[in-house]
């Protein structure tokens, strides 16, 4: 359970890390056009 537990936060944190850089890269591309 708590190995499960740290898979679910790690997983949580990478997606979230993701959506910010997708995020990011979205401004950018909004700021050059």
């Amino acid at each position: 359970m708590e190995i499960r537990d740290e898979g679910d936060s790690l997983v949580k944190a990478l997606t979230r890390r993701a959506k910010e850089l997708l995020g990011k890269k979205k401004h950018k591309c909004d700021d050059q056009t």
